[in-house]
């Protein structure tokens, strides 16, 4: 019920957002501001790609999940492809992936892998 209430209050400031810039005026702001935000948002995932260990493109929403077929076959072609650390999306959520046994004891045995402090 909550989620229904939220999704219709959105829909409602949306409207109100469309009919306000139905005016000529206000819309070349509303483009304005529309670009320069997904500008910005292109830059950052540049950045942030940077800083990862290689991996397979994937698109924005779905990420690497469309291509996936027996995970476990699917994610040894990419090691091969990457090598033992690659990144990719899954969804949403970017994922780290080791895939080999000496990388993985390594990870485990420092301090920022534990999950205490």
């Amino acid at each position: 019920m909550i989620t229904m209430l939220t999704n219709s209050k959105l829909l409602w400031a949306l409207w109100q957002v469309v009919s306000y810039c139905s005016s000529r005026t206000s819309l070349p702001l509303l483009l304005t501001v529309g670009v320069t935000f997904l500008t910005m948002r292109l830059i950052n995932l540049v950045r942030e790609s940077r800083k990862l260990p290689p991996g397979p493109w994937s698109p924005p929403v779905v990420g690497y999940l469309p291509f996936l077929g027996v995970r476990h076959k699917t994610f040894l072609e990419l090691a091969k492809s990457y090598g033992a650390l690659f990144s990719t999306r899954l969804g949403n959520k970017l994922t780290i992936v080791l895939s080999d046994y000496k990388l993985i004891r390594e990870a485990f045995r420092r301090e920022e892998f534990t999950g205490r402090p």
